[in-house]
């Protein structure tokens, strides 16, 4: 909520009140921005602007979310511990729901599949393995009900441009197509997920399918190495990944091999204390981390500006390219939609021409619906359309 107009300078304690809120009327709230900023109406579906009955946190304070005063599609009837959460419609909401009642099962002995299979389920969320097993076996009666939804997600591995030798673009390039992207899909993907030639996702407004695919190719690996500035004089390259050593990540262990096999560099791993994981990224210590991230709401400024804007806290790459940096400000006032997505994508471009980011994978997500279920609706932004649904049997 950043954008609201003294909205930081209230949260920094400079101001008593936030300049850009004003309350009309019991049910009219007037919003003032710093600036004309389009992406803020789809931030308005974060969690974080969510409207709470004042009332209902104040008599309850420590455990009121349990018996919300909720403005949605369903209210919450009963929270059986460890085995259900109960929702009940709401009669008030604008064109009220047509099912009475969703119930999610909590803790149950077995899988959703086999709760969908005997009945005791209308809708079911895959893993992967299950996901793939459906998906692959063509005459399996569950093939047929399985509805494939790209997300708004990227798995991404993060380069530390500003350390030595990551502040050279060859280098970078040279560990970019020593990964065998589809060999990470099938070990850790299942061959579900979306190859990532890109940073948007597939669903995300402004993705851009025609990107030069980053292809793994280790003899160009070697020759993008050979041609640094660092080339014959390659330090110890530090991963740097969150736990205690107790236990590898295969993932990892799968990259290292990868890049050994191609660039015959060394690699070790240094832990850090999960608690203090984002602090040594913002510190710049290490030369690589892995990484994932997903839309908090469905505008390309939530990927290209919070992940690798100069100033922005997430910024961990330490990616700082002037020109990515006008073109996304730029965008963050740009209002016509067409030029706007266009900033985005030549900012897109320079970060993967930069190889600031090497892109992974896209995830996908599986679900089961049955048949008599009508008015599914499959969100990349995994947001459920219970309210849409009704039964017909």
């Amino acid at each position: 909520m950043g954008d609201i107009l003294g909205l930081k300078e209230k949260f920094n304690g400079e101001a008593d009140e936030i300049a850009g809120i004003k309350v009309i009327d019991e049910r009219t709230l007037e919003v003032t921005l710093d600036g004309p900023k389009p992406y803020f109406l789809a931030k308005l579906t974060y969690p974080t602007s969510f409207v709470v009955d004042q009332a209902n946190v104040e008599a309850d304070p420590q455990d009121w979310m349990f018996n919300p005063n909720a403005s949605g599609p369903y209210r919450v009837q009963e929270i059986r511990e460890e085995d259900a959460i109960i929702l009940i419609r709401n009669d008030a909401y604008y064109n009220p729901a047509k099912i009475p009642y969703v119930v999610y099962l909590l803790y149950r002995a077995g899988t959703d599949v086999s709760f969908y299979q005997a009945g005791e389920i209308d809708i079911a969320y895959l893993g992967s393995s299950d996901a793939k097993a459906i998906r692959d076996d063509s005459s399996d009666p569950l093939n047929d009900e399985l509805h494939v939804t790209t997300t708004m997600c990227m798995s991404y591995i993060q380069l530390n441009n500003t350390l030595p030798p990551f502040d050279d673009p060859k280098v970078r390039e040279a560990f970019t197509l020593a990964v065998d992207k589809a060999r990470m899909n099938e070990l850790f993907g299942e061959n579900l997920a979306i190859i990532a030639n890109s940073v948007l996702p597939p669903a995300m407004p402004g993705y851009n399918q025609s990107l030069p695919a980053q292809t793994f190719d280790p003899e160009a690996a070697r020759a993008a190495l050979d041609a640094s500035s660092y080339a014959g004089n390659l330090p110890i390259i530090t991963i740097l990944e969150a736990g205690y050593g107790d236990s590898e990540d295969p993932f990892t262990t799968a990259l290292i091999d990868m890049w050994k096999e191609a660039l015959n560099v060394e690699i070790v791993v240094q832990y850090v204390d999960p608690n203090d994981s984002s602090t040594a990224l913002r510190a710049a210590e290490g030369h690589i981390t892995t990484s994932g991230w997903c839309a908090d709401y469905p505008d390309p400024e939530n990927f290209l500006d919070i992940l690798f804007h100069p100033d922005s806290q997430f910024n961990y790459i330490h990616y700082d390219n002037p020109e990515f940096t006008a073109l996304i400000e730029e965008a963050r006032t740009e209002l016509d939609p067409a030029r706007r997505i266009s900033l985005y994508q030549q900012a897109e471009a320079l970060l993967l021409q930069d190889f600031g980011v090497i892109p992974i994978f896209h995830s996908t997500s599986y679900t089961l619906i049955k048949p008599y279920l009508k008015g599914w609706v499959d969100s990349a932004m995994r947001v459920p359309s219970y309210h849409l649904l009704s039964i017909e049997k």
